[in-house]
């Protein structure tokens, strides 16, 4: 499968969950689709970089810099009461990365190994038809904010992109919301 990834639905994500039995994948793909990161970015955060020493979430999710594409700073992002919830019901380990794993030379979870489990619960959601990639969690939120009218800078500074031109590469055109702005052009 090439080309861009699609912008999902709730109910796409509702779907990929319910055939999801994994804590840890609902939270890597709560993280992508409420924060807007790149997969990449998700599987290096520390567990310093989202809960408190007690174990509890902070109000944001630090991305480092070192993890960002072409990035020379950090990013936080403001926790949602939705992503809330997923970072409450997981249990992360006391320290290092938020995703371990042992079979990696890295040390956290492969891309292959989140990529792989998205396309096994797509398919057996019924979503197989569509472009689901990892990158779907960026492209469904900066489409949704875009939609229900959140300023471009807004959503640049949500995102972390550095130009408003790369924002609006991942906006939808939708043939009922232009028909809707046309309808009120000439109020």
């Amino acid at each position: 499968m090439t080309g861009q990834a699609a912008s999902l639905s709730n109910s796409d994500w509702a779907k990929l969950e319910k055939h999801c039995q994994s804590d840890l994948h609902k939270l890597i793909w709560a993280l992508l689709r409420f924060t807007g990161a790149r997969v990449n970015e998700v599987l290096n955060l520390k567990v310093s970089d989202v809960y408190d020493n007690n174990g509890r979430p902070f109000d944001y999710i630090l991305y480092r810099k070192e993890t960002r594409k072409g990035k020379d700073k950090n990013h936080s992002v403001p926790v949602t009461n939705a992503l809330h919830s997923y970072l409450a019901a997981y249990k992360p380990p006391t320290d290092g990365y938020l995703f371990p794993s042992d079979r990696t030379s890295s040390g956290h979870l492969s891309y292959e190994a989140v990529r792989d489990y998205l396309m096994k619960c797509a398919t057996n959601a019924g979503l197989s038809h569509k472009a689901i990639k990892t990158h779907s969690g960026r492209r469904s939120l900066i489409s949704n904010l875009i939609s229900n009218g959140v300023d471009l800078r807004t959503v640049q500074a949500i995102t972390g992109h550095s130009s408003i031109q790369n924002v609006i590469r991942y906006a939808d055109s939708n043939p009922h919301r232009c028909r809707l702005a046309l309808e009120g052009a000439y109020l």
